[in-house]
C-alpha cells in the first residue's frame, strides 16, 4: 500500500482548489454604449469579456465549455432567452451538445455557402463559417452533415494554428463520415431510376476522397522539418507540398507553447 505524505496531500488539495476557483459560475450580458459583450464570471470572482462565441472558443478549454453549457441549459431549458445575445449563445451551445436532424440549421445547410472551416484545439471544437450562420461542433461527435457539406469542408481545408494529432484525427473522422454517406447513396441508387445521374456525382466525390486520402497519408508521417510551421518570410510563397496540404495554417497565430496561456482578465 502506498502512503501519501502530508506534503503530497496538501499539493493535491491545492491543485484541486485552483481548478475549482477557475471554473465558470455565471455569465452576463454587459453593455458599453452601443457595444454588447458576454461577461464570463469565474469562481474566483474574476471575469472576461467576449464579443462573440468564437472568441470564447479561442480561450476556453473543454471544461469551460461544458460549465457554460450547463449554466445556460439550466436557465433556458424551459424558457426562451429574451436578449438576442443570449438567444445566439443558447443556439450555438444547443447545436453543439444536442444536435437534432430536424433543427433548422441542419435541414437548411444545403442553402448555406461554406466560407471556411476552423479548428479550436484548446477546447476540441471545429467550426463552419457559412453564409448567415456559424456551426460549432465537438471534434469527437457526429453531426447530421450532408455529403455536399462534408466535401466542401475538405475542399476548403481545415484552418489550424499549429499541426496537432487532433487535426489529423478530425480529418480522418470527416473522411470516414463522407465515405459512409457515399456508400449509403450507392446502396440506395441500386433500386432507383436516377442511377446514371447519381453515379456521375458519386464518382466525382470518390475521386476527391481518394485524392484527399493520399494527401492525409503523407501528412500522417511528417518529417521533423515539416512539423514546424512555415516561417513568416515563406508564408506568402507556399511550396507545391503546402499547396496540396489538407490544412491551412494560420502563420499569425501564437506558437503551441503560448496557445494555452491564460487570457488577460478584465
Amino acid at each position: 500500500m502506498e502512503i501519501i505524505s502530508d506534503e503530497e496531500d496538501v499539493t493535491i488539495i491545492a491543485i484541486h482548489l485552483a481548478v475549482k476557483f477557475q471554473s465558470i459560475v455565471d455569465w452576463k450580458i454587459h453593455k458599453e454604449g452601443k457595444k454588447i459583450y458576454y461577461q464570463i464570471v469565474r469562481a474566483d470572482g474574476k471575469s472576461q469579456m467576449y464579443r462573440i462565441f468564437s472568441q470564447m472558443l479561442k480561450k476556453f478549454n473543454r471544461e469551460d465549455l461544458e460549465d457554460l453549457y450547463k449554466l445556460v441549459k439550466a436557465k433556458y431549458k424551459s424558457t426562451r432567452p429574451v436578449e438576442d445575445l443570449d438567444l445566439s449563445l443558447w443556439g450555438d451551445l444547443k447545436t453543439m451538445f444536442e444536435p437534432h436532424i430536424e433543427d433548422v440549421v441542419w435541414r437548411n445547410q444545403q442553402d448555406y455557402k461554406v466560407l471556411d472551416w476552423k479548428l479550436y484545439d484548446s477546447c476540441g471544437v471545429h467550426s463552419l463559417r457559412m453564409q448567415h450562420v456559424y456551426i460549432h461542433m465537438l471534434v469527437e461527435k457526429k453531426y447530421p452533415l450532408i455529403p455536399s457539406t462534408l466535401t466542401i469542408m475538405l475542399e476548403k481545408k481545415l484552418q489550424i494554428d499549429y499541426k496537432s494529432e487532433m487535426a489529423y484525427q478530425l480529418l480522418k473522422f470527416i473522411m470516414k463520415q463522407l465515405k459512409k454517406k457515399i456508400k449509403s447513396l450507392l446502396d440506395a441508387i441500386g433500386i432507383t431510376t436516377t442511377q446514371v445521374y447519381v453515379n456521375t456525382t458519386l464518382i466525382k466525390l470518390v475521386m476527391l476522397m481518394n485524392f484527399k486520402e493520399n494527401i492525409l497519408e503523407e501528412y500522417n508521417s511528417p518529417s521533423k522539418e515539416d512539423a514546424n510551421l512555415p516561417s513568416k518570410e515563406n508564408a506568402n510563397s507556399p511550396s507545391k507540398e503546402n499547396a496540396n496540404s489538407p490544412f491551412e495554417e494560420n502563420t499569425n497565430s501564437p506558437s503551441k507553447e503560448n496557445a494555452n496561456s491564460p487570457p488577460g482578465e478584465d
